[in-house]
């Protein structure tokens, strides 16, 4: 048969042998095995399957249904409101909950992100389910009973697994946090915007002031940030005077630019140790986390509450059912086994009809379990939310303005436009290809100019259409204009194809042309990928060879082809090059064809250097982010679990944050453990709330209290470190770039100019430039071949920077997967897993099979 994508299908149009295969993956999973032990061969002779893509929604919050799914392969992320939550890999089961609840609606969209077909399995347990308000016989109601006991310890499972991502995610919303208002203290203080600060924070800021940078601020002047700065400001000109510098005055401008900076810093950094939250720039009022002992509270009330109703009864037993053996202890406090409460449940009560009174407790519970759950969704989809907005605050958008108009899409539609026409010009051509599978090498007898192809055909109407399409290609790209005319594009830039994914242009034909990939893009390096290239940059030429000087040649670059379709590659071979194609120079030749190719080789290395710039220093800040996250986690992890006495000065200056910081007093007399006082922190908060926020449910309450006891601990181990005398390592910035680069440019340019100077300042602004006709001097260009080795240094100055931070950007992807890697990961079950793929593998071998 033909499977249409996105389609389901009877499981009856399927072979046997592929149904045994489906009975044996239902078996695979707790919830589905008892359904299958129940409802047997009428479960698979229901059930619906069919191959799906992304971006198609398996499950749309809001909806009504009564189906359970079956991912069997792929992942699909799960939003709630269009935040995202959390991401889910096949095998998994997906839609239990909507068994549970009469009239049950979708809590949660849940989104495929494979890009390859995708086998689904529905599974409709939902219409084998009996009311229990039928008069039935008790025994049918072991079907329910398995069901929803089934059910109660899947959802659960999954919450305690999950639980640990939110810890995770806040402790990376206050990491950003302090980062932001660190970074707002300083603005404000440069711009001189004032704070609404009380008279209680002024006097932290005068003690700060007095003990980092021994002067008063509350000495006569008024309380304003104007009058801060401008103390400091005076301070600090009077401690680094000018005339004590050596060196020119734009280096000592540098050097006080610097201090000033980490004065600010440092000033920033203390203040938010002593400012309360509500006097902070930036508060994170956007959510609560998931209170895992509310989970454990609403589980033994409904019990209570079942046992009471049960006791009043004339037909049942009156012993009191203990709960507390039935909870884990530790880490899995909260966790409750329905398996043996319910054992013990049959043998304390006497019911007339058992298994439907615990088929009803078990759905109860398993309630219980996903409204927590969606509590749970909704908690992290808010810190989610918070998170890309702090992210946005946080880092500037640094694009630049496209000069052209296009789209992705747009530039997709060019290039099937162009394939197209390389198809019939491959047609009309002579000869085979020398292409080797997977390897891209440039052959200007195989690939045509933009020329060439338009001249190929006769049909003026496919004429006219690919030029059209190579005039908007390059305009969108910014390839043709100032720099270098769209005639000249034409003339000397080939079309090259490539085929298939995983191609690649091998590192001595990188090396010996220009390339500029229609779509992105992966550098390799050795085989390790370095990064993407985007659309429309030139990466290549003679400068990314390694030098003949190096006594070690590093390992050399290549481009991988990342589409799954087929696309294009502009190579400009080194012979279209002007300089280098001619060996007779000359001035005129020189102003007129070579220096608007130097300009537009420059800008491209620039703009290239720009990109790569950016995307290592957010992979920096990543890291440090990271960094903090996963020291943070570990050292209140710790402070939770150790029973170990605080000493005499951590007592005091810990009893002295909480009472002043968060109104929590504690007993400096007597005896407290770090685990007793974790404890001590939650129970003052959760009074504090009950009493200020009576309006609050019991959920919200405990919620809040949670996160506000994670942030109270965050700040304990924080003060902590100081006492102990831990100094944080501050990672070393990333080099600054251009300002290297501006250095070596005016070492070069003492070699190579003559009574002629050149600030190559354009670099050093946000969007940076270098006008290469500008730093030639008269005399340089009068001498053309001085002037192109000029030319070709600077270029390699340009591209060994690129290269290093192509370099950088690998290492510190690597490094930030390894931290990511180090926080809370849940159990993957691998053995399992890789068991219930084979059988995946195998089923959907069978259905392709019966096409």
């Amino acid at each position: 048969m033909r499977w249409v994508q996105n389609t389901y299908y009877s499981a009856s149009v399927i072979s046997e042998e592929s149904r045994q295969v489906i009975h044996m993956l239902l078996c695979s999973y707790p919830l589905t095995k008892a359904c299958m032990e129940i409802l047997g061969q009428q479960l698979v002779d229901k059930l619906e399957l069919g191959f799906f893509m992304a971006p198609v929604e398996i499950i749309r919050e809001g909806d009504a249904g009564k189906d359970m799914y079956l991912l069997c392969q792929g992942a699909v992320e799960v939003l709630v409101k269009d935040q995202h939550v959390v991401d889910m890999e096949g095998p998994v089961l997906l839609g239990d909950k909507a068994l549970i609840e009469p009239r049950a609606k979708r809590a949660a969209t849940l989104r495929l992100t494979s890009n390859k077909p995708t086998l689904v399995l529905k599974i409709p347990v939902g219409t084998f389910l009996h009311d229990f308000k039928a008069k039935l016989h008790d025994d049918v109601y072991v079907q329910e009973l398995r069901i929803f006991s089934s059910i109660f310890h899947v959802i659960q499972q999954r919450l305690f697994e999950y639980t640990s991502v939110q810890k995770d995610m806040w402790e990376e919303v206050s990491t950003i946090l302090k980062h932001l208002n660190t970074q707002m203290l300083i603005r404000n203080v440069e711009t001189q915007r004032e704070m609404e600060w009380d008279t209680d924070t002024w006097e932290q800021v005068n003690k700060i002031v007095q003990e980092k940078f021994q002067v008063s601020v509350l000495n006569g002047s008024a309380l304003s940030v104007g009058n801060l700065r401008k103390v400091l400001f005076s301070e600090m000109e009077r401690q680094y005077p000018v005339h004590q510098f050596k060196g020119p005055d734009a280096r000592y401008q540098e050097y006080r630019k610097r201090v000033w900076l980490s004065w600010l810093q440092t000033l920033s950094e203390s203040l938010l140790k002593t400012l309360p939250a509500d006097q902070l720039p930036l508060k994170f009022q956007e959510g609560n986390l998931f209170n895992p002992s509310n989970y454990h509270t609403q589980i033994v009330k409904e019990l209570r509450k079942i046992e009471a109703q049960l006791s009043s009864s004339s037909a049942s037993g009156t012993k009191k059912t203990s709960l507390t053996p039935f909870f884990g202890k530790w880490d899995r406090s909260h966790e409750f086994d329905l398996s043996q409460y319910l054992e013990a449940f049959e043998s304390n009560f006497r019911l007339s009809r058992p298994k439907r009174t615990q088929g009803q407790i078990a759905q109860r519970l398993a309630l219980i379990a996903a409204r927590c759950e969606n509590l749970f969704n909704n908690s992290v989809a808010k810190m989610q939310h918070f998170l890309t907005k702090t992210r946005q605050h946080a880092q500037p958008d640094k694009t630049k303005k496209n000069s052209g108009t296009g789209t992705e899409g747009d530039i997709q539609r060019y290039v099937e436009t162009l394939l197209k026409g390389l198809e019939v010009y491959r047609k009309r051509a002579s000869g085979s290809t020398t292409q080797q599978r997977g390897k891209i090498q440039f052959n200007h007898r195989e690939m045509p100019t933009g020329h060439i192809l338009l001249n190929d055909y006769g049909v003026e109407k496919m004429r006219d259409l690919l030029f059209d399409t190579f005039h908007e290609l390059l305009t969108t790209l910014d390839i043709g204009g100032k720099c270098v005319s769209e005639e000249y594009a034409r003339y000397h830039l080939y079309l090259c194809e490539v085929p298939r994914p995983g191609d690649e242009v091998w590192p001595y034909d990188l090396e010996t042309n220009y390339w500029v990939p229609l779509q992105p893009t992966t550098l390799i390096r050795n085989k390790d990928v370095m990064g993407v290239v985007k659309a429309g940059c030139l990466i290549g030429g003679e400068a990314w060879k390694p030098t003949e000087d190096d006594p070690k040649p590093p390992p050399r670059f290549s481009l991988r082809n990342m589409q799954t379709k087929p696309t294009l590659m502009l190579v400009l071979p080194q012979k279209a090059i002007p300089w280098l194609k001619s060996k007779q120079h000359d001035t005129e030749t020189l102003k007129k064809d070579y220096l608007p190719m130097m300009q537009w080789l420059v800008t491209q290395h620039v703009e290239q250097l720009v990109w790569w710039v950016e995307q290592r220093d957010l992979l920096f800040q990543r890291r440090i982010e990271l960094e903090e996250v996963v020291r943070i986690e570990t050292k209140i992890s710790a402070l939770e679990k150790t029973h170990e006495r605080l000493d005499r000065a951590q007592h005091a200056r810990v009893a002295e944050l909480l009472l002043h910081r968060f109104a929590i007093k504690v007993d400096p007399e007597r005896p407290l453990y770090w685990d007793q006082l974790a404890r001590k922190i939650y129970h003052s908060l959760i009074t504090q709330i009950n009493r200020n926020n009576p309006d609050m449910s019991m959920d919200e309450r405990g919620n809040k209290a949670y996160t506000e006891w994670r942030y109270v601990l965050s700040e304990v181990v924080n003060l902590t470190e100081s006492l102990d005398g831990t100094v944080q390592k501050t990672p070393e910035p990333p080099t600054v770039v251009f300002e290297v680069i501006v250095l070596q440019l005016r070492a070069l340019s003492s070699t190579y100019l003559e009574n002629h100077s050149y600030d190559y300042s354009g670099l050093l602004e946000e969007a940076p430039s270098l006008k290469v006709a500008e730093a030639f001097s008269e005399t340089l260009i009068e001498d053309p071949i001085r002037t192109i080795t000029f030319f070709q240094q600077i270029l390699r100055i340009f591209t060994s920077h690129l290269q290093q931070v192509t370099k950088d950007t690998h290492i510190l992807r690597v490094e930030v997967a390894t931290l990511n890697q180090q926080r809370p990961q849940v159990d993957s079950e691998e053995g399992r897993t890789a068991l219930l793929r084979e059988q995946v593998n195998k089923l959907v071998h069978l259905l392709r099979a019966s096409k």
